[in-house]
């Protein structure tokens, strides 16, 4: 489509309405395009080849072009009130090609002795971003410098400025930009079974993970450019944080993961399981606050900055198909705690005048206490009825008046969380086809869980904002129907029902 249609509405009318009301009119007139192509070789072998040793070996390449156009359409009185785009330079008109590529390779050795399994294993990884950034973090904008060393060949402070010689841009590229280093790491994996009776098994497992971070922390902002002003511009920019800047030189983040458990046979057709284990995560994603030579003028640069660890045990039980009927349930204790979950978190707290976390707090998806439980009952090829149960405590939130934050963040509990679902079929044979009657009722009980809530309840369902908000709204809502977040709950109950026809 014509990103320069005159028929686009001037997004200014988005002011048109006050706080706390819905949009009347006006546009979001930022356009995004973006397309990924991912290009893989992969190579694995396994072979057994003595009664003790099996070797499995494997490695794979790969390559990415990774191409984003984003921007937006002004209509002001500087575009004499008719869509236009501003120059590549411009916040707000952003454009990269990116080709980075990877590689990996493993071995492992699984050694079958007669009173237990060894798995010993080595994995390496490479990551090239194949992309550099400033030098100068503090002069980051290429197409406008502040330094007059970076824009005056031989710059001379005693001449005046219409006396210096101004570099051409394809000179200042010669020097502008660091190139991303690539990033390697070792890791070792090492896992043994020992048993301990005919019916029970003991085992460890301990190992190095790589993670790169996901492209859009490498590559966000690709001219390097902060908005002029720290608040927010009329229509922000929808995919990207304002004054953040990509790092393609981020390093891998680096998981060791410690485990230990038993395997329990208790009858013939019920077993026990039982699993902790630790997970030590470094090179957390974090930001880094970065001042310009301009006062005033920030911006935040991602970086491997923060650190976070998980702990917890798991107790299942597992009983196999007896007289048609199978169960299984599982009962999880977690503790997951960090730094910060958003990698923007200190940029944020930057910006509302907030002091940084100096404390390891609960992350986002620390929840305490899950509960899975499935029972299946009826004959495989003639019916079968399952329901299939998950509950857990309310994962964290940060508690705040007026806007105003209480305590720490995630210091406070969302509402525990449990959701049914329901299957069940019935095969009939019928000249030698198998017609299948089925039907599936997701929430099963139609609860409201509360996916997300108001901060200074702590419940999705009201908020404290009654009392202390004018209700005198310019608008087409009340307040009261503003603050109906019909999109904070869980989908409610749906049901499906079908037949699907095979081959007998």
């Amino acid at each position: 489509k014509n990103p320069l249609d005159p028929r686009f509405v001037n997004p200014v009318r988005l002011l048109q309405v006050s706080g706390n009301a819905f949009y009347t009119g006006g546009m979001h007139t930022w356009q995004f395009h973006r397309k990924t192509e991912n290009y893989v070789t992969k190579f694995d072998l396994t072979s057994q080849i003595t009664k003790v040793h099996q070797i499995k070996f494997g490695l794979q390449a790969q390559s990415f072009a990774l191409f984003l156009r984003e921007f937006e359409i002004r209509m002001d009185r500087w575009t004499n009130f008719k869509p236009a785009m501003n120059p590549i330079w411009a916040w707000n008109n952003n454009e990269y090609h990116h080709y980075p590529y990877s590689f990996s390779t493993y071995i492992q050795d699984k050694m079958e002795f007669k009173d237990m399994i060894v798995n010993l294993g080595i994995r390496y990884d490479y990551f090239n971003a194949n992309a550099s950034y400033p030098k100068d973090l503090r002069d980051t904008n290429i197409y406008e410098p502040v330094l007059p060393e970076h824009k005056y060949k031989n710059y001379n402070p005693n001449l005046p400025f219409e006396d210096q010689t101004a570099f051409t841009l394809q000179e200042r590229k010669k020097f502008w930009y660091r190139k991303a280093s690539p990033k390697i790491q070792l890791s070792p994996r090492f896992g043994i079974a020992y048993p301990i009776s005919d019916r029970g098994v003991i085992h460890i497992s301990y190992g190095f993970f790589f993670q790169m971070p996901n492209f859009q922390y490498l590559y966000a902002n690709p001219e390097f450019e902060v908005f002029p002003g720290q608040s927010a511009p009329l229509d922000p920019m929808p995919h990207t944080q304002l004054n953040t800047m990509g790092n393609p030189d981020l390093k891998p983040q680096k998981t060791v993961i410690y485990e230990i458990g038993l395997q329990q046979q208790l009858t013939d057709n019920l077993g026990l399981t039982f699993t902790t284990y630790y997970k030590d995560i470094r090179n957390w994603l974090g930001t880094e606050i970065n001042q310009l030579y301009i006062v005033g003028r920030y911006y935040a640069r991602y970086v491997n900055r923060d650190y976070a660890n998980v702990r917890g045990i798991t107790i299942a039980l597992d009983q196999r198909p007896f007289h048609g009927i199978s169960a299984s349930i599982d009962y999880t204790f977690q503790i997951a705690k960090g730094d910060a979950s958003d990698p923007n978190t200190a940029f944020w707290d930057k910006q509302n005048n907030i002091e940084p976390t100096k404390q390891f707090i609960p992350l986002d998806w620390d929840r305490r206490h899950s509960l899975n439980l499935t029972v299946s009952v009826g004959s495989q090829n003639s019916w079968n009825l399952s329901v299939i149960g998950k509950l857990g405590s309310g994962l964290p939130y940060t508690p705040t008046f007026q806007n105003i934050r209480l305590s720490v963040a995630n210091s406070a509990n969302k509402p525990p969380y449990y959701n049914f679902d329901l299957y069940a079929y019935k095969n009939i044979h019928v000249m030698g086809l198998v017609y299948s009657l089925y039907f599936k009722i997701y929430n099963l009980f139609d609860r409201k869980n509360e996916l997300d809530v108001y901060s200074d309840t702590g419940r999705a369902g009201y908020s404290l904002q009654s009392f202390y908000t004018s209700p005198n709204i310019r608008g087409v809502n009340t307040l009261n129907e503003y603050l109906k977040r019909p999109d904070w709950y869980s989908a409610p109950r749906q049901v499906i029902i079908g037949v699907k026809i095979s081959a007998n």
